[in-house]
């Protein structure tokens, strides 16, 4: 995990990133890891990764370095044009060969077979435990109803803005034998009708198609100026593998800075610190604190009756009901005055205070906002999984990409001719 930051008012944006990365299980972490990047070195772009590291199988850094020489001084009018090229890049320049793209997809749905699989033999051991025995008529109609349910579950899920109508289906041909090699592997002598297993493919078909993403999706930032852009923009995406030479990825959060909109924080993968310090509120604990007022109105009502000796029945039923209204009307009050509280007395002041903020005191609140993220991971029993230097850098329309700490891994003593040769 990681905890960044863009930071954007009409003198530039400043982003900041920690350095740590976990391996495996995230028993270990390392604090080395860089995040942040200049995406031009000609043009005031900057790129931000958080979440995985690795894009079916390749860093990130790389690719961005890579598409950086690719870009040369070439620009664009807007950021989300940069965007736009990005994904057509990774597309198009083979980076990640077919041979990796499909191993990645084998990866998807054998994870994914294997959670149905397992679903599957709990409720037919449950059914043995229960009954002492169970039969294949049995088994078929559980391996039916799991699998019914995962297929409705994706079948609700809209498809991706970036597919095109029928592509899913001439996937599902395609990827028909890799499936089918997958199934066998995975679910064996498990009996399972014609109709359940065309289901199967659906769902494999769904993990590349649909918008919804896995456990091992990343984040890129995308932040700084178009040509035609006065105050800085942003434009995030989440990106989950690239199969078929297509990336699945989808917009995840967009921003401008504009005469309306003079000031934007916004914090990526873990943000608890940095709402605490916005709204004046742990997010966890406002959410416990209202989902528990919540059920103390709702079973309100009821207690009040239990309670009250009543000589007709309806009266009973139309009492719960108007306290029923009466609750849900409190409660509604109740958490629109937090919300008013919270934007008047911390919110706004804060907005205020960074809209007006020179390009300097913009990096130093960036970083402070990842430092108590950091902080809070060393001073608790969690795992430190933010931590490590601090990279903050600066993009504004005049100065462009400006580093205002930056770690390296060498040292830059020794290598001069890194820098002489970096623009070349």
């Amino acid at each position: 995990m990681t905890a960044e930051i863009a930071i954007l008012n009409k003198t530039g944006i400043a982003l900041a990133a920690d350095s740590a990365v976990t391996i495996g299980d995230g028993s270990k972490t390392y604090n080395t890891a860089n995040k942040v990047f200049m995406l031009s070195k000609f043009h005031p772009v900057g790129v931000m990764i958080f979440g995985g590291a690795e894009l079916s199988g390749c860093p990130w850094e790389t690719i961005i370095k890579i598409f950086r020489k690719d870009l040369g001084e070439k620009s664009f009018n807007t950021i989300r044009e940069y965007a736009d090229s990005f994904i057509s890049f990774i597309e198009n320049s083979k980076i990640i060969s077919i041979e990796q793209q499909n191993k990645y997809f084998g990866r998807y749905v054998v994870d994914f077979f294997r959670s149905i699989r397992d679903q599957i033999i709990g409720l037919i051991d449950s059914e043995i435990e229960n009954h002492g025995k169970i039969d294949e008529k049995s088994i078929k109609e559980i391996v039916s109803r799991v699998i019914d349910y995962f297929y409705n579950d994706w079948r609700d899920v809209p498809d991706l803005e970036s597919i095109e109508t029928g592509y899913c289906e001439k996937l599902m041909v395609e990827k028909s034998e890799t499936i089918e090699q997958i199934y066998s592997g995975i679910f064996q002598n498990i009996p399972m009708s014609a109709n359940s297993r065309k289901r199967l493919k659906y769902i494999a078909v769904s993990i590349v198609c649909k918008d919804r993403h896995s456990p091992w999706h990343s984040g890129v930032v995308f932040a700084g100026y178009g040509n035609n852009e006065i105050y800085p923009n942003l434009c995030s995406l989440t990106v989950d593998g690239i199969f078929d030479d297509r990336l699945k990825y989808s917009i995840d959060k967009t921003s401008s800075i504009d005469d309306e909109n003079d000031a934007t924080i916004i914090p990526f993968a873990q943000d608890e610190m940095v709402k605490t310090f916005m709204e004046g509120m742990d997010p966890n604990y406002k959410s416990t604190a209202l989902g528990f007022i919540s059920t103390v109105l709702e079973k309100l009502p009821k207690k009040f009756l239990e309670n009250v000796k009543l000589h007709d029945e309806e009266d009973g039923a139309e009492i719960e009901k108007s306290m029923n209204e009466l609750s849900l009307r409190i409660f509604e009050s109740f958490r629109d005055e937090m919300r008013e509280y919270a934007q008047d007395k911390h919110i706004q002041p804060v907005m205020q205070a960074v809209s007006s903020l020179p390009k300097d005191e913009l990096a130093k609140v960036a970083e402070s906002l990842v430092n108590i993220t950091s902080f809070k991971r060393k001073v608790t029993l969690d795992v430190e999984s933010v931590g490590g230097p601090i990279d903050v850098a600066v993009i504004s329309k005049g100065d462009g990409f400006v580093w205002v700490k930056r770690k390296h891994y060498f040292s830059p003593e020794l290598n001069h001719t890194f820098f002489a040769n970096y623009y070349k």
